[in-house]
């Protein structure tokens, strides 16, 4: 059924591949997931909030993905894009206009905090397996000071590394302009090797 299912989803590569990104919480059309290609040994699986990483289903999917893709010796790397905007610095001004948008942020929160708690179990089946993890927020994102955060960090012994997006190639995809993005990112990485994925 799960094999069935996995086919007929497009999670089948189309030729050999030497490492799998499994792309959690992400757009249909991330910038990650456009850049891999087959062609060079990587293939990235999307995990979007159509799947929603809160349920049951998605959980079994990410926990088939892991393990047949490690079966054949195969490194899974867990890339997560957790929504990020209930972790604004903006919102420590935004949530004193009015009770409502304080409202609206705390359920953004809320909402990172139970993607958080499933995406836990998949950094358990993950490691197991000897695949790697990597975050990716804001560099000032509040969210790295969450306890859940900071103790998951401490337990998988991961690193950060801060980059400017325009350091990269990072631009505006608005086809006027194509001005250069000065998005200030922080990823967080459980493996010196996730450098390789």
């Amino acid at each position: 059924q799960w094999l069935a299912q996995y086919r007929n989803k497009h999670w089948v590569p189309p030729r050999p591949v030497h490492r799998v990104i499994l792309e959690l919480c992400c757009s249909s059309k991330s910038l990650l997931g456009r850049m891999a290609r087959p062609d060079d040994g990587c293939f990235v699986i999307r995990i979007t909030e159509h799947e929603d990483l809160r349920s049951k289903w998605c959980q079994q999917l990410c926990t088939f993905l892991i393990t047949h893709y490690a079966a054949g010796n195969i490194p899974v790397l867990v890339w997560a894009s957790i929504p990020c905007t209930g972790g604004s610095q903006w919102n420590q001004l935004n949530k004193i206009k009015s009770a409502d948008t304080a409202a609206k942020i705390q359920a953004e929160v809320d909402y990172m905090k139970l993607i958080w708690t499933q995406f836990e179990k998949v950094c358990n089946k993950v490691i197991s397996k000897q695949g790697h993890i990597c975050i990716e927020w804001p560099r000032y994102c509040d969210y790295w000071k969450h306890d859940a955060v900071r103790a998951l960090i401490h337990r998988f012994q991961m690193k950060h590394v801060d980059f400017d997006g325009c350091a990269f190639g990072l631009r505006s995809v608005a086809k006027a302009t194509r001005r250069p993005l000065n998005h200030r990112l922080r990823t967080i990485k459980q493996s010196i090797k996730s450098n390789a994925m």
